[in-house]
């Protein structure tokens, strides 16, 4: 064989190799962690609150049942322990595109519904917000990449989200180091409209549920304004949850039943 044609089969042979590993857009991407998120779950946890030296303030045991769909997101977290806490509850919900809304149940018998004020309050006295429990930032309309950068000796893609200006958030941009095999976030840091640092989120620890997917199941919350860190270690992990309708509203906040097909192996 002469040269010309063999050098024309090595072009179309890296014309093709270009094209077959051609880059993922943001937008691609965003949409894959999107649908990573979607479906019926049952977690349970423990939640544990440091201080800066590493002492721990408070722990709770949870439990968390979550429907999430493209068109809205219902969140439901229950404290099981301490004993004296148990049934304390949030129930939090979102539409595409809209505001967050929920409901917050206190011992004994207080049900109150959450004012858009409310949002960015702790959940449980954590580093995490309610608005925190219920946003799919990867689900926001402007996806941008940014310079991939190594994490956890991961080296990462990293994705800039920022909200539309007809949808509702607490932050005015989310920073996020993922894993690209995995499509795990490793790192996300969520900035206020004035571009400063409100809180970060680091993964620990990642688990492959029942639904094949890969799941952060240990992380770790930090607020740039406080001394504290929140660490949620899960110890528990179902997919594909039947839910009644019913599960997720305000009426049924405290009811701590186990979901069917959450105790199986």
């Amino acid at each position: 064989m002469n040269t010309f044609p063999r050098l024309l089969i090595f072009a179309v042979g890296l014309m093709l190799f270009a094209a077959s590993a051609r880059a993922e857009t943001a937008s691609e991407l965003a949409a894959k962690l999107a649908t990573v998120q979607s479906g019926s779950s049952f977690v349970r946890l423990r939640l544990i609150v440091q201080d800066s030296s590493g002492n721990e303030i408070s722990s709770l045991q949870v439990q968390i049942k979550e429907r999430r769909t493209e068109s809205s997101a219902e969140v439901l977290y229950q404290i099981l322990f301490p004993k004296e806490r148990q049934g304390e509850s949030v129930l939090m919900k979102q539409v595409a595109g809209g505001a967050a809304s929920g409901h917050r149940f206190l011992l004994p018998q207080q049900l109150s519904a959450l004012a858009a004020s409310d949002l960015s309050q702790a959940l449980f006295d954590s580093d995490l917000s309610y608005q925190d429990v219920i946003e799919n930032f990867f689900a926001w309309q402007n996806q941008t990449l940014a310079a991939a950068e190594t994490v956890m000796g991961v080296k990462c893609v990293v994705l800039v989200s920022k909200p539309s200006s007809g949808q509702k958030s607490a932050y005015g941009s989310v920073k996020s180091w993922i894993d690209p095999e995995r499509l795990v976030p490793l790192r996300v840091e969520k900035y206020n409209d004035a571009g400063k640092l409100v809180r970060t989120i680091e993964t620990v620890k990642v688990h492959r549920n029942d639904n094949g997917k890969n799941v952060p199941a240990t992380f770790e919350i930090r607020r740039a304004d406080s001394n504290t860190v929140t660490i949620f270690e899960g110890t528990r992990h179902r997919a594909n949850i039947p839910y009644d309708e019913a599960t997720f509203t305000a009426p049924k906040i405290a009811d701590l039943t186990l979901p069917r097909n959450s105790q199986s192996e």
